[in-house]
């Protein structure tokens, strides 16, 4: 799966138990699942790590649409003061997911432990009124899942990192966990493809699924140029050279 902010978006995939690979995570959400929704909670905060291009935003969005909530996407860089993390918190409903892509690049120390206290107590300090009647009044928030998406856990704050009740690290998908993507992203396209140019497009993937979707889209383009009806091994390499994709 990819996150998609960079590259294609891969079909939409209903369950959890749909996603290709990562399987200790997927299991791990599959269970936090069951137990909010027996017990009337939210799902923990939870850490995604690991290299970029591996599906940690496609993960999470997958996990609302199993919770039946929305998901608000934040780059951590946007972060730069207290007053911009605020909206966000907000305005954020009820078992609903915050997903801050490189929550380890937020900008201001003051922001961050901002973050991580109000994901600690759902609870911020507001400012009401101006002049003399100004006050500083404690909001409490509704109960929210944070997912946090990083490539450097080592640099999150760590007031952040302490709220962490799932951590999930992200590894590099297999030689069959990519054909099974790549497969999956052909059917996305309408396109025929044999399993000969599947492997061809799995080998050259580095690993990660968004390369993955990326090499097959620009195959599908290749294949609509020439009318060719169905993917094979040339039209791959072709396909790759004229894109420099190498």
């Amino acid at each position: 799966m990819n996150d998609s902010a960079d590259g294609y978006q891969p079909i939409p995939l209903p369950r959890l138990s749909d996603l290709v690979g990562q399987n200790r995570i997927r299991d791990r959400l599959t269970a936090a699942v069951k137990t909010a929704q027996s017990g009337g909670t939210q799902v923990p905060h939870i850490l995604f790590d690991g290299p970029a291009g591996l599906g940690k935003r496609t993960f999470a969005e997958v996990l609302a649409r199993e919770l039946g909530v929305s998901m608000t996407v934040v780059s951590g860089a946007e972060f730069r003061y207290v007053h911009d993390v605020v909206p966000y918190l907000t305005n954020i409903g009820k078992d609903e997911i915050l997903f801050v892509d490189g929550i380890d690049r937020i900008p201001s120390a003051a922001a961050a432990d901002y973050l991580g206290s109000a994901m600690r107590d759902f609870v911020i300090p507001l400012t009401f009124g101006e002049g003399e009647k100004e006050r500083l009044l404690n909001t409490g928030l509704k109960k929210f899942t944070l997912v946090g998406a990083s490539a450097g856990p080592d640099r999150i704050n760590s007031i952040i990192l302490d709220q962490f009740g799932i951590r999930g690290h992200f590894d590099y998908y297999t030689h069959g966990e990519l054909s099974v993507i790549i497969r999956h992203a052909a059917a996305n396209l309408k396109i025929s493809i044999d399993d000969t140019a599947v492997s061809e497009i799995a080998r050259r993937s580095e690993g990660t699924s968004r390369r993955a979707f990326n090499l097959t889209r620009a195959v599908r383009d290749c294949a609509e140029a020439r009318n060719e009806g169905k993917i094979s091994p040339e039209l791959v390499l072709r396909a790759i050279e004229e894109q420099g994709l190498e």
